[in-house]
């Protein structure tokens, strides 16, 4: 397929296009290749596809964009061997239409004139359909909830009639799966479908025997006999033995495929992790700059709120070796701290009040009436706005201000830059202004963020102790009532963690610990790292902390915790540990539960109230806020915390979970299975039931547990929460 070149166009970008747009093309191609002004992500994976709603008032449509990027050597060649994916994918499009092949209009096709920049294909959105994916699930399961049966076979005939269609019609499609089949169901058993993915497709004469077959194995049909009828109905009546059983080999061998490639690359990846290059920028990023110091190529992701370093591991770890006299010394502390840390291990824990949870809001958190009106909705008085100390302040000081106005308890996060930290003088200004605006709105404030990143700004853990030390003179005398957290290290590190409190930093003190204790990576809170779960984190912190001669070891906080969503560049881990909206919203109320019956943890902050990538409340393109199952989730369990003195793990039957939590208003009982559905009895004074999200189920002798947390009360005065708020 040789498609012709496309024409010049504005904004560096080479377009091919057919049919209207709502907009002029130039606001149309500003608004489709800025990741910003995604609606929605469908895939992430090799390629981004998203969706952009182009237009104002009634006439607004929607468009999908896929994203093709170029950034490694080995894209840029495939692109010069094979051609463009976008401009591959407007040709195949083009004469899949010809042909009669239902697939979504094309609209625009946007290579870059850079050779590494990205390239885009547009086309149409289709609406109200479904992935064959969805279907083909229920069919391996065996339990038909969304389809039926007769629906199951009806698609299978329709697929292969579309098959036969397009292979007669010289295309073969080369990626023939059910991701790439939309189906719509208009009220009899077979859809409407439509095709999509073109830019593998292969156009000219019909295809041989054998391409025909390894075309339709990619279709993995787990079901026998609709394989059968997928077949039969493809060669237009009953296939012939041979042709029955090439099919079915090829269909196992596809199978087979990438189950192993995952069982191959695995291994290999643990091993070249260390080396890895530079991880390639997404486009919205900027350039380091010409000449950038090594230590200092790190740029801010709006998207994110987060930096982004340059650099690969294997560079950052070569930079590392002019720190290795700071990282012996970080070393004889951590053997030195050993001993005291295993008996503090040992020691049992103390027996105190139950923690309370809180949300995050980030530096740039505007004054938005609606998203006040979601966090009064949200159960919860506890508060920890970050402060960005290289970044201006107005903005920060009038929500803190705000929210002090309504009674909400605010605790701050003072984070840094690199810039920052080879500046100490300018660090300490920076401080002094944030003491001024903000200690008279909160008496918290933990001092430095992610200190074992280096995208951050630290290198060592003596960069952050001279940092932090300076700070806490400055914040206790303009206030020696100050409550001052340290040192917020990122994910399950307790090397970095000794080594940032027991390292000597005279006159430094802590009055309480924190960390940003995620665990996303792991998948479910209940799985483990080094054979520890989260609780055995936990406890582990909770013993370093004790044993620390900067003090601080009464309780833990956690001010930063969440789980990403497969929200493209939006999410700040990357594709590997993204999760769905509900199974965000079950890890968040079991990781609370967890964390805050180990009886070490005074706080825990969801991380943060609004975001696209990881927040509460989905933030689109318009500003329009939504509430995500995991804003309702907290509010629930935020609710039944607020009326909670005490709160433990009782046992529970074959591997189910259950949290018993006391108040004044009596007692109630939360419990899940995180593996598979187990049958336990209720807690024997119990008279109702909740789900996760509020609302009230049946409650009978025996309980059946599932992943979703569901609640149990004594007494229907028992759960002060109201689930059927305006937000929710």
């Amino acid at each position: 397929m040789n498609p012709d070149p496309p024409a010049p166009g504005p904004a560096a970008f080479r377009i091919a296009a057919s049919g209207s747009l709502p907009v002029p093309l130039e606001t149309a191609i500003a608004a489709l290749t800025d990741v910003r002004c995604a609606e929605t992500t469908l895939h992430w994976g090799r390629n981004h596809l998203y969706v952009v709603r182009l237009g104002e008032g009634g006439r607004t449509e929607r468009f999908v964009v896929k994203e093709f990027r170029h950034a490694t050597w080995w894209r840029r060649l495939q692109r010069r061997w094979r051609g463009d994916k976008a401009m591959l994918s407007w040709a195949a499009a083009k004469a899949a239409l010809e042909a009669g092949i239902p697939t979504p209009d094309p609209v625009l096709a946007l290579l870059s004139d850079d050779p590494a920049g990205p390239s885009y294909f547009v086309t149409r959105f289709a609406q109200g359909r479904v992935e064959a994916r969805a279907l083909l699930r229920e069919v391996r399961s065996g339990e038909f909830v969304r389809f039926t049966r007769g629906q199951a076979g009806g698609f299978v005939r329709a697929a292969a009639r579309l098959a036969r269609r397009m292979h007669d019609a010289g295309i073969r499609h080369r990626d023939f799966s059910m991701g790439n089949l939309l189906l719509r169901f208009d009220g009899g058993d077979e859809p409407d479908i439509v095709l999509v993915d073109l830019n593998r497709a292969r156009c000219g004469p019909p295809p041989g025997s054998l391409d025909r077959l390894r075309d339709l194995c990619r279709l993995e049909i787990p079901d026998p006999g609709l394989r059968k009828a997928f077949l039969d109905t493809y060669e237009g009546g009953t296939a012939g033995r041979g042709r029955r059983f090439l099919y079915e080999w090829l269909s196992r061998s596809f199978a087979m495929k990438n189950p192993l490639k995952r069982a191959l690359r695995a291994p290999l990846g643990a091993l070249l992790r260390p080396f890895q290059p530079a991880k390639k920028p997404p486009p919205h990023l900027a350039p380091a700059g010409e000449g950038t110091p090594m230590r200092e190529a790190v740029v801010w992701d709006p998207l994110t709120e987060q930096p982004f370093h340059h650099a690969g591991k294997a560079r950052r770890h070569w930079e590392r070796l002019k720190d290795l006299p700071a990282l012996g010394a970080e070393a004889w502390a951590i053997a030195r701290a050993l001993p005291s840390i295993r008996r503090a291990r040992r020691r049992p824990l103390s027996s105190l009040p139950c923690g309370r949870i809180g949300l995050g809001l980030a530096h740039g958190t505007r004054l938005d009436p609606v998203l006040l009106e979601f966090l009064e909705e949200a159960n919860t008085r506890h508060v920890f706005l970050r402060l960005n100390a290289w970044e201006n302040l107005d903005g920060p000081e009038a929500l803190a201000k705000d929210l002090k106005g309504r009674g909400f308890d605010l605790a701050f996060g003072i984070a840094q830059d690199r810039g920052l930290v080879r500046e100490p003088l300018r660090w300490e200004r920076a401080v002094e202004e944030i003491a001024a605006r903000f200690l008279p709105l909160g008496g918290a404030f933990q001092i430095g963020q992610a200190v074992n990143r280096s995208k951050w700004g630290f290198w060592t853990r003596r960069e952050y102790l001279d940092l932090a030390r300076r700070a806490a003179v400055l914040l206790r005398k303009a206030d020696p009532a100050v409550r001052l957290l340290g040192p917020s290290v990122i994910d399950f590190e307790p090397l970095a963690l000794a080594a940032a409190l027991h390292l000597p930093a005279p006159g430094f003190a802590l009055d309480a610990v924190s960390c940003l204790l995620y665990v996303d990576r792991r998948g479910a809170p209940e799985n483990s790292q080094y054979g520890l779960d989260l609780q055995a984190k936990v406890r582990w912190f909770d013993a370093i902390a004790r044993a620390s001669r900067h003090g601080g070891g009464s309780r833990l906080w956690i001010t930063e915790t969440n789980w990403p969503l497969r929200a493209g560049p939006h999410s700040p881990a990357g594709r590997g540990v993204a999760v769905d909206e509900e199974a965000q919203a079950d890890y968040l109320v079991r990781y609370m539960l967890l964390a805050l019956a180990t009886g070490a943890v005074e706080r825990v902050y969801w991380w943060q109230l609004a975001a696209r990538g990881y927040g509460l409340l989905d933030v689109l393109p318009d500003g329009t806020l939504r509430a995500r199952p995991a804003y309702r989730a907290f509010r629930v369990l935020a609710g039944i915390l607020e009326g909670t003195e005490n709160l433990e793990e009782v046992g529970a039957e074959r591997g189910g979970r259950l949290v018993k939590l006391e108040g004044l208003q009596g007692t109630v009982w939360a419990g899940w299975a995180p593996r598979a559905p187990v049958r336990i009895a209720a807690p024997p004074a119990a008279c109702r039931a909740w789900g996760r999200d509020g609302e009230e189920l049946g409650l009978d002798s025996a309980l059946t547990l599932t992943g979703s947390v569901h609640y149990f009360a004594e007494e229907a005065a028992a759960v002060p929460f109201h689930p059927a708020g305006v937000n929710g």
